[in-house]
């Protein structure tokens, strides 16, 4: 089996480096680089959620060979969602299970206006009061000035993007939030019902948006069991 899992805005294929030490043996961890950043840092990013899309899409025939599952957390869940309808469209495998966390199902209406044209000094400030990145991080100016441009361009990606209805899909969902997270409310996960016609089942744990960087061991004990029936 094989896990393939999108990072959430301004992240990295490096926010699931520790993961593999978790999962057991028999599942395959692969992270999702997206373009302009880190290894990919000088091709240009996606300003369009389409174009990352296919960007992902057109590497993704040679692990398809195996039984796999998407992982996404933010940002990453509404990757994995519509890339998920376009790999079907496709007539390419499907994944076998969705595990998706910290978003709100994609037909709900965002209860925001966008933010990325924001001013510098707004854009941190807004970034600070959704509590979706770490204190630390946003504290760090130097690190600020290199993750800002990025960010920005996901925001944009996602703030662009419009969900479009179509069937649910037959495929096991599993959704995770952080009980704290006012930006993603219990209701808001639970939504996510209503995109599968199998499977669905939703999970809490403490903390706020990053709950996931403290509670990742229990969430992919949770995983690992889910993919025993593949």
């Amino acid at each position: 089996m094989r896990l393939i899992c999108f990072p959430y805005a301004g992240g990295s294929a490096s926010a699931f480096h520790q993961w593999p030490t978790v999962l057991p043996a028999d599942i395959e961890l692969v992270s999702i680089q997206y373009p302009g950043r880190a290894t990919r840092m000088r091709e240009a990013p996606c300003h369009r959620l389409d174009s990352l899309l296919a960007d992902i899409e057109s590497a993704l025939p040679s692990l398809l060979d195996r039984p796999y599952a998407f992982f996404g957390h933010s940002m990453g869940a509404t990757v994995a969602f519509e890339l998920t309808r376009r790999l079907q469209a496709a007539g390419l495998p499907a994944p076998r299970h969705l595990f998706l966390s910290g978003r709100s199902a994609p037909q709900l209406p965002s209860r925001r206006a966008p933010i990325h044209a924001l001013p510098h000094v707004e854009f941190i400030d807004t970034l600070r009061k959704f509590s979706g990145t770490p204190a630390e991080v946003l504290a760090h100016e130097e690190l600020m000035e290199m993750m800002v441009p990025i960010m920005r361009v996901d925001f944009e990606a996602l703030e662009t993007w419009h969900y479009e209805p179509g069937a649910p899909f037959d495929i096991p969902v599993s959704v995770f939030g952080g009980l704290a997270d006012e930006a993603v409310p219990m209701e808001n996960l639970d939504a996510w019902a209503s995109c599968t016609s199998a499977r669905f089942k939703r999970h809490m744990f403490p903390g706020g948006h990053f709950f996931i960087q403290q509670h990742y061991p229990a969430m992919l004990n949770i995983v690992a069991r889910a993919l025993e029936d593949y």
